[in-house]
């Protein structure tokens, strides 16, 4: 046993020996700037934190190479078998394969037990990171923290050092559902005081988060800090409400620019969600550019170079509900019907509210608008599923 240890040591080091001089590994950079990876371990049934990091494949001895941009992952033993999935929007065909070991940049891991690792494509979006595109997109507005709403409290989460971002949570009840939201471009945290509770009212946890640079948080906004925060975001939520004793479902909601962040998240993290929600979403970003008074073509941005959400979303697979108002003047009705065509999603379902423009769906819907999502909700829960209803009609007629 000692000696096939040895050999398998010796093996894994001459792999990586022939990596680091035949094809070296990229250097450290910002996890926007390229494309990264998320391995779940299993260590007694508790899921182990995800890591990021730069990859590369080498076909005929598949290894797997990974230049780390977070913390080292432990040494653990494992045994049996690695398995990779290539998903879209990579350029390579969907795939799995065995893989004996995994070698990261500042360290080697030795797996013994079946995991499955889950590789994406990040896009760069450093060409959107510009001033003159970056001031028709975000309109930040600074505000201090106002007060509290009951039953409302408010997080501040660190993106990265000096750099917060604030949050406020509507809550009713620890068992209930929870939906993490992204706001539009003009809107803050404290604009949903009034929304939240009505929320509360039909059995909704509203989780809002902000962006850089808006209310009470610190940094200035970009697109890549956007996507980026996004994660943090939904990682720190699902931390905080495990520890606080909330089991209700999470499912992410995102309005107008929010769409792009919460169509984003599902596509990556299925696996951490229920399902989908949004409102007043957008398709594509060159028309909407466009009515904004920005012609990305001047830059020569391509739709892939962008949010790109019609293309992620076809990676959703839970449940999507679309609410789009048929007046809207800003992002057309005809962008929510693409993205309905193109969600991958089996379950999905696709509202229009007539009378109601890119702001006025809530004004106009009034308590339907929080009703039919909460209808949404629970049947992706199995709250309201007919075997449950029947359930409660026969337990009725029992009664009586």
């Amino acid at each position: 046993q000692i000696t096939s240890a040895i050999c398998k040591r010796a093996r894994a080091f001459y792999f990586l020996f022939l990596l680091r001089h035949l094809m070296p590994l990229p250097k450290k950079q910002p996890i926007s700037s390229g494309c990264f990876l998320e391995w779940r371990l299993t260590d007694n049934k508790r899921k182990m934190q995800k890591s990021k990091g730069f990859f590369l494949l080498v076909f005929f001895t598949a290894p797997y190479a990974a230049s780390k941009n977070s913390q080292s992952l432990p040494a653990v033993s494992w045994s049996g078998v690695l398995q990779i999935s290539y998903k879209k929007p990579l350029r390579k065909t969907i795939l799995s394969m065995p893989v004996a070991m995994l070698f990261i940049y500042n360290g080697l891991v030795q797996f013994d037990n079946l995991i499955k690792i889950q590789v994406h494509a990040m896009a760069d979006y450093t060409k959107l990171d510009r001033p003159e595109i970056l001031s028709h997109i975000f309109y930040p507005q600074q505000e201090a923290v106002t007060h509290l709403p009951p039953g409302a409290c408010d997080l501040n989460f660190e993106m990265e050092p000096g750099v917060r971002i604030g949050c406020r949570f509507y809550l009713v009840d620890q068992a209930a559902p929870c939906i993490l939201y992204f706001h539009g471009n003009g809107e803050t945290v404290s604009d949903h005081d009034t929304i939240g509770p009505r929320y509360n009212e039909v059995g909704i946890n509203l989780l809002v988060t902000d962006y850089r640079g808006y209310g009470w948080s610190s940094g200035r906004p970009s697109i890549t800090a956007m996507f980026s925060d996004g994660e943090i975001l939904l990682h720190e939520a699902r931390k905080w409400l495990h520890e606080n004793g909330y089991t209700g479902d999470l499912f992410l909601m995102g309005r107008s620019l929010g769409s792009a962040c919460a169509i984003d998240l599902a596509a990556k993290f299925s696996d951490d969600i229920k399902g989908l929600i949004i409102e007043s979403g957008f398709a594509d970003t060159l028309p909407l550019a466009q009515s904004l008074g920005l012609n990305l073509n001047d830059f020569h941005i391509t739709e892939e170079e962008c949010f790109n959400n019609s293309a992620k979303i076809a990676l959703v697979t839970k449940p999507t509900f679309i609410l789009h108002g048929a007046r809207d003047g800003l992002i057309p009705a005809a962008e929510a019907e693409k993205l309905q065509s193109f969600c991958g999603a089996k379950n999905k379902e696709f509202q229009v509210v007539p009378g109601a423009d890119h702001n006025s769906i809530i004004t106009v819907a009034g308590r339907l608008y929080f009703q039919v999502i909460k209808q949404f909700i629970d049947k992706i829960t199995g709250t309201s599923s007919w075997r449950k209803r029947r359930k409660s009609a026969k337990q009725e007629e029992t009664d009586c």
